[in-house]
């Protein structure tokens, strides 16, 4: 803030520390206020918070851009499908169309952005850069593949997933836009998945493919959360990823509902669908006949193992419940919340159809019943919070 001469108008000085030059505005206006006077100090200063410049919006410019970045990725996408002929060699024409889309697109956002740094940064502009820019990332990543389709599957993840995520990384520190570190995380996904099946594919068996599905899941959930958190897209990266945790542990629960409804199409054959399920034994191995009747139209009881795989499963859904309603807490952003509130709505009933639970109504009326005294305990805590607020006030 800079100083004025005693008696005249403040002048509030917004200086860029990347930038040549600084941006001078008016003073706010100042309200005399006789029951909260300004205390001590610069008296050419107001005693409360100066309001900060409102940020430039993209307006139409910043449509455009989601337009034009929307079209050609369409048009990289055909690219991608039709890239190959029927014989398997490279359409140029076809291919070749797609990877200037994808150059243009990477080239505009580099110039936008080079010519945002020498400017005063705005909403439109930085549109210009973001959106063709991460078109063009998600673009080249898609289109890789098809010019290294003789290069092992490995080396392709790894490969794509490190250029996505170094041009990501560029566009993050050129635009500061969140749209860079969701598509960086992306690229990341990428490298992971494939170094997760390098380390751990030789020890997974497959009865154990869904329980590692979760585990996959969430421990890339953490790691890009916590990581991420030091970034100020740490909301937006964490909500992203977020998302691959809510899909992880849904899918694999629904990859053990699908496997139970396969051992179920075989009805009174329980030892082959014991043998599908891993485990040895006819009838007692899935709790006898009445237990066959139980659950989806004839599907047999879980054995014990499968018991547990989804208690597993379970576990991890709630250890990355705790963690988002902790980034709840911290951040007070609704993002959190909805994957903590998705998550446990939706693996809870997922659990129980895999399954099969003999007396549904005990899970619904224990589940309402802990709903309902959760919501109570809250409720206290809601009116000594607003109390405190009150007296702030006051």
């Amino acid at each position: 803030m800079g100083a004025s001469p005693v008696g005249g108008s403040p002048t509030y000085i917004d200086s860029d520390p990347e930038e040549s030059h600084t941006r001078v505005f008016p003073p706010p206006v100042v309200v005399d206020d006789q029951d909260h006077p300004a205390g001590p100090g610069d008296p050419g200063e107001p005693a409360g918070p100066v309001a900060a410049r409102p940020a430039e919006k993209g307006g139409l410019t910043g449509a455009l851009a989601v337009l034009g970045a929307g079209l050609l990725g369409a048009g990289i996408l055909i690219a991608a499908f039709r890239g190959r002929d029927e014989e398997g060699d490279i359409d140029w024409t076809v291919l070749g169309s797609g990877l200037a889309a994808v150059l243009g697109l990477l080239g505009l956002s580099l110039v936008v952005a080079l010519a945002v740094r020498r400017t005063e940064p705005g909403g439109s502009r930085a549109d210009l850069v973001t959106w063709p820019g991460v078109v063009g990332i998600l673009g080249l990543g898609v289109l890789l593949p098809i010019l290294l389709d003789e290069w092992d599957v490995d080396e392709q993840a790894y490969l794509v997933g490190a250029v996505m995520l170094l041009l990501a990384v560029l566009g993050y520190l050129l635009a500061r836009r969140p749209a860079f570190a969701v598509t960086a995380v992306i690229a990341l996904g990428v490298i992971y998945l494939q170094g997760f099946e390098d380390l751990f594919g030789d020890q997974i068996d497959a009865d154990d493919v869904n329980v590692w599905l979760a585990l996959g899941a969430t421990a890339f959930v953490a790691l890009v959360t916590i990581v991420g958190w030091a970034l100020p897209s740490r909301i937006i990266t964490g909500v992203a990823v977020g998302v691959i945790g809510v899909v992880g542990i849904c899918a694999s629960l629904l990859g053990m509902l699908l496997a139970r409804m396969v051992a179920g199409l075989f009805g009174d054959a329980a030892g082959f669908a014991g043998m599908l399920l891993g485990v040895t034994g006819s009838d007692d191995a899935f709790g006898g006949t009445e237990g066959m009747e139980s659950g989806l139209g004839g599907v047999s009881a879980v054995p014990a193992d499968y018991e547990s795989d989804v208690a597993v499963v379970l576990a991890l859904a709630g250890a990355l419940a705790l963690l988002w309603l902790l980034a709840a807490w911290l951040t007070n952003h609704s993002g959190f919340s909805v994957l903590a509130l998705a998550i446990v709505a939706l693996a809870l009933p997922l659990a129980t159809v895999v399954l099969a639970v003999e007396h549904p109504t005990w899970w619904v009326a224990g589940l309402g019943a802990g709903g309902a005294v959760v919501l109570l305990l809250a409720m206290p805590l809601a009116r000594r919070r607003a109390r405190k607020l009150d007296e702030q006030v006051v």
